[in-house]
């Protein structure tokens, strides 16, 4: 049929040519109590890899997010102000991995973003002062003769001491020549040193080399790691030790952006840049000669922000060593909640020229800034590549000051750059903090794809959905001379994204890390397979740039497992639920309906609007069918006072039918369907999973219907959908989208490379699978452990299949059957006072069934908003008058 004369169907995404929906089974089962008409609404064609938050991260101990909450038990703490909480062994988890299980997720995450630069000195070290690095390596001329012999050693060890001098006697001479003379050596032989971690999977890790940034042995202090390998052929060995490093400092340092490393084999050094698209490495230098002394001092003279670091950011140390961390944000940012900060001192907002905070409105270089401190970090992404997620409690300085006194004096490291900030402060008596909290998020995103900012600046006053403040790409230093940032516009030089550099070459024996690394042995020189790795050909495949960006927030919101009781955990869900009504007829899916993005308000919020007490008329573009559905969500919510629950995180978001057209308020095809994920994140072990307790994080399961736990590995990673060419060449991409657990059940048994149209139901049914986890999961007061049946029952959502999932929900749905008798004998046997609650057996009987029914529907286009959701509305609250 030609388009011109398709009947309109709401919920058909507004692309052209859609990708053909799954067949529909061949019978279909009659539904009970809800109706269906003709007509199709919420529906949107899906491209988009699903989160892979499953068992695999459960086996790298904290797996690859650290993020906060609160739950039953819980062992050896290692939460601070600023760090993920606690690491705890959670329900059916298997054991902390070792390093070789690990890297499997390694190997996953680096395939295909691996990259040779010929020109990396030039474009990432190139000095601004040439004159200078000339009379750095003048001085240090002397000083590195004979350092280093001029032939070949014939053990890995005896490339330590050499090297470890070469690279001071640089630093020292950058160093001097800065004014900065008197400094500790940086660079120390780290391979039989303990570096402390907050993380299980990562203590153990043992560099080569080091360079401490600070006086603490810590993860959260390296600037730099250096792998030493005895064989020019054990790059690639070398490239893997160095990556598992890099890892290993992106977790532990919030304000990281990229890092430099290097893998020295015998005497050739390569340098290599870890961002959030991936690595990029140098051509072999010998460390002996002027090429590689001179790229060197250039990496030295490198400021916090060249080096990697997000300037909007400081540090300084606690008196037990370990770093707090302080924000500094535009002024802006606040607007309409400037009493947060009514009693701050002056020079608490100050001038500043940190091109990294400004707005993207702004129309000035200088900005005035509010300083806040990380109070605790709700989730921080521990993988390299990707979206690098980081989202983080943050509270407002009144008054600077010391937050505890410090035991680390400034006589023993008198210059280091955090000390430096703490002595600025510690004449000024105890800091002093505000009493009102915001959530700050921090990401990397495909410039390609819509920011979450701005779609939650749509949302502002929308009722049961996180509310938006600010959002901005972050900008930095601007060296061009014809920069437009100064007269509100954008600039290719200042915003800060990861280099998309289209003249790179690759190995075709480093397109991945792949390779066995054998655990070390005392007196045993190591060995490693030997590949060559110096046969460069142009990259088939461009290197995919990402832009970082920050999102402020005024909700804070707390895991549905802290809800007091199941009165307010089923309120907070059924506030969520009328949010997402409300997003649903505005044109929106979200698509990841999970318990880390719906959250309990466990303090009243101060709304600067409320749109749902307005009850404004619905547009006049919109289909009838959205029209009616509206209308009876503004019923629905006239009756209601403030939310208490809240749907949070939009960046699965899609767009569907003729409302979803003008969300943007762009007619027909320029608001296309958003596919917020790359194929990489559809693989990315660090996506967004259940939270079990402060600091330790799993959820369901494995990236493909394979019973395996390794990873799928991409060809291509940086394809996010198929076309008609690409059919049979990407049939790996898994196009499904959320969080496993809680995936409808329709979805979860799609197969790989099967698109689909995911619809509205599909996200209610989440609310289901929400429900129905809180309150196995749920641990009472007295503290009696999960019984055999809690264990089960989550272990049936939690699988490293997902066929294996999709056949336990079924089966979980099915005993909703027959007025849920079975069903009600799972809840009691789970032995916690919430799954025996009987609104938690109403509301689940309830709902199961009619899902249960949806699995034989011929086609969800029947199923309208206006009829399904006052039914599943209706449900949790006859459940709450059960209460």
């Amino acid at each position: 049929m030609p388009a011109s004369s398709r009947p309109i169907v709401y919920g058909t995404p507004v692309v052209p040519n859609p990708v053909p929906s799954t067949p529909a089974r061949s019978q279909k089962r009659k539904t009970r109590s809800f109706t269906s008409t003709k007509d199709s609404h919420g529906i949107a064609n899906t491209t988009t890899p699903y989160r892979v938050s499953s068992g695999q991260r459960n086996k790298e101990g904290a797996g690859n997010a650290s993020t906060s909450s609160r739950l039953g038990t819980s062992s050896k703490s290692t939460s601070d102000a600023a760090h993920a909480a606690s690491l705890a062994t959670p329900l059916a988890v298997p054991d902390p991995p070792k390093q070789l299980e690990m890297d499997e997720f390694l190997e996953a995450e680096m395939q295909g973003a691996i990259f040779c630069d010929p020109k990396f000195v030039d474009n990432f070290l190139s000095p601004s002062d040439a004159s200078k690095l000339d009379r750095i390596l003048s001085s240090a001329e002397s000083d590195l003769d004979g350092v280093v012999p001029t032939g070949p050693v014939g053990r890995e060890k005896d490339i330590y001491v050499p090297l470890c001098r070469t690279l001071n006697i640089i630093k020292r001479a950058v160093d001097e020549e800065s004014g900065r003379g008197g400094q500790p050596p940086a660079f120390v032989d780290a391979h039989l040193l303990d570096i402390g971690s907050h993380f299980t999977d990562i203590a153990g890790i043992q560099p080569d080399l080091l360079w401490y940034d600070g006086p603490a042995r810590h993860w959260e202090t390296v600037r730099m790691p250096v792998e030493v390998k005895l064989k020019t052929t054990y790059l690639k060995a070398g490239m893997k030790q160095l990556t598992r490093y890099a890892r290993a400092v992106f977790a532990h340092q919030l304000h990281r952006r990229h890092l430099y490393g290097m893998v020295v084999c015998q005497w050739d050094a390569t340098i290599v840049r870890f961002d959030r698209s991936g690595i990029l490495y140098s051509e072999p230098m010998d460390v002996r000669l002027e090429d590689f002394r001179r790229a060197f001092a250039e990496l030295m003279m490198l400021d916090d922000e060249g080096a990697g670091f997000d300037t909007a950011f400081t540090t300084r140390f606690r008196d037990d060593g370990r770093l707090e961390y302080y924000v500094d944000l535009p002024e802006g940012a606040f607007a309409g909640h400037e009493d947060a900060f009514a009693e701050a001192e002056t020079d608490a907002a100050g001038p500043s020229t940190s091109p990294a905070g400004p707005s993207r409105r702004s129309t000035s270089r200088v900005r005035q800034t509010r300083r806040l401190k990380v109070v605790r970090v709700l989730c921080h992404r521990k993988t390299i590549r990707g979206r690098a997620t980081t989202v983080l409690r943050v509270r407002p300085v009144l008054r600077r000051g010391r937050s505890v006194p410090s035991d680390i004096t400034d006589k023993k490291y008198p210059n280091t750059r955090s000390k430096t900030k703490q002595r600025r402060n510690s004449d000024r008596g105890e800091e002093v903090l505000g009493t009102r909290d915001f959530v700050l998020k921090l990401m990397w995103r495909d410039p390609n794809k819509r920011a979450e900012g701005e779609v939650m600046e749509r949302m502002v006053g929308v009722y049961g959905v996180g509310q938006y403040m600010w959002h901005s790409d972050v900008y930095k230093a601007c060296s061009l001379p014809n920069c437009t940032r100064s007269v509100g516009g954008s600039c290719g030089g200042c915003l800060d994204r990861t280099p998309d550099r289209g003249r790179v070459k690759v190995s075709p024996n480093m397109m991945d890390l792949n390779i066995a690394i054998p655990e070390a042995k005392d007196d045993e020189e190591p060995q490693y397979e030997e590949i060559g790795t110096d046969n460069l050909v142009d990259a088939y495949d461009q290197r995919a740039s990402r832009t970082y960006c920050r999102l402020l927030m005024s909700t804070v919101g707390s895991p549905l497992c802290s809800a007091d009781n199941v009165h307010d955990l089923l309120r907070a869900i059924l506030d969520a639920i009328l949010g997402y009504w409300k997003l649903l007829n505005m044109g929106l899916l979200h698509r990841d309906i999970s318990d880390g993005n719906v959250l309990l308000l466990k303090e009243p919020h101060k709304y600067r609007k409320r749109l749902w007490q307005e009850s404004p008329a619905p547009p006049s573009h919109a289909d009838p069918e959205l029209i009616q559905s509206e209308l009876l969500l503004q019923e629905e919510l006239r009756r209601l006072g403030d939310p208490i629950g809240i749907l949070n995180d939009f960046d699965l978001f899609a767009l569907h039918g003729p409302m979803g057209a003008s969300f943007f308020g762009e007619p027909g095809p320029a608001a296309q369907n958003h596919n917020s994920e790359e194929e990489w994140d559809s693989v990315e072990p660090e996506s967004k999973r259940r939270k079990i307790d402060p600091g330790r994080v799993v959820s369901p399961s494995d990236s493909s219907d394979r019973d395996q736990v390794k990873p799928m590995k991409r060809k291509d990673s940086t394809r996010t959908g198929i076309s008609k060419a690409d059919k049979g060449v990407n049939r790996n991409i898994d196009f499904r989208t959320g969080t496993p657990s809680f995936m409808s059940t329709r979805i979860i048994k799609l197969g790989v490379g099967v698109p689909y149209e995911h619809h509205f139901t599909d996200d209610l049914e989440s609310f289901f699978w929400l429900i129905l986890w809180c309150v196995v999961e749920h641990v009472d007061e007295d503290g009696i452990e999960p019984t055999q049946m809690a264990r089960d029952t989550l272990h049936q959502l939690d699988r490293q299949s997902l066929r294996d999932i999709g056949v336990g929900k079924g089966e979980l749905l099915s005993q909703c059957l027959s007025k849920g008798r079975r069903l009600k004998k799972t809840l009691n046997e789970c032995g916690n006072s919430w799954a025996k609650h009987p609104a938690i057996a109403h509301i689940l009987v309830e709902l199961g069934s009619f899902f249960f029914d949806l699995l034989s529907c011929e086609s969800l286009a029947e199923y309208n908003p206006s009829e399904v959701f006052p039914k599943v509305v209706t449900i949790v609250k006859e459940g709450l008058a059960l209460n």
